[in-house]
């Protein structure tokens, strides 16, 4: 995976949100991939994506044990870009 590789996708879990989905993006942070969801402010790593995806959903579901699911947010539509003129 590059250095500048963003990839994105929902992820459904039973388990998760109460039936609902996470949708989430990974990108390579120096030698760890970062998963982080959009759905909440959460984020998590792993050494693969398969692997920060699983911790992700994981610290997902240790999040909501604190929280009432009125924390989640809906993404319906989901856009990446990126700048390179960034002082």
């Amino acid at each position: 995976m590059e250095a500048n590789h963003l990839y994105c996708s929902p992820f459904l879990s039973v388990t998760l949100l109460l039936m609902k989905s996470m949708v989430y993006c990974t990108y390579r942070e120096d030698e760890f991939v970062v998963a982080q969801c959009l759905n909440v402010d959460v984020s998590s790593f792993g050494e693969t994506r398969e692997e920060a995806i699983a911790n992700l959903k994981v610290a997902v579901e240790l999040y909501f044990e604190g929280e009432s699911s009125d924390a989640y947010t809906s993404v319906t539509e989901l856009a990446v870009g990126k700048r390179n003129d960034l002082a």
